[in-house]
């Protein structure tokens, strides 16, 4: 399932980030999201805007296209 598809409070595992641009991996890697880790979804965007992702106590904003490419699994 990918990322986009986590309902709010949902706990998940990130399963692989291969789908997503380098630049963006590089990026996720710097706030702590790797494969393996655990997110939380804590608030989706009106019109399938921007989400608001929380790992280990960070709070990162990613859009719709960005989390299509990122595939999870419920922990």
């Amino acid at each position: 399932m990918n990322l986009h598809a986590v309902q709010l409070g949902e706990q998940v595992k990130v399963k692989d980030l291969q789908q997503i641009d380098s630049l963006l991996c590089r990026r996720l890697n710097a706030f702590g999201i790797k494969e393996g880790c655990q997110v939380c979804m804590v608030q989706k965007g009106w019109f399938s805007g921007a989400c608001i992702l929380e790992c280990q106590g960070q709070k990162i904003g990613l859009r719709k296209k960005d989390l299509m490419d990122i595939k999870v699994e419920q922990v």
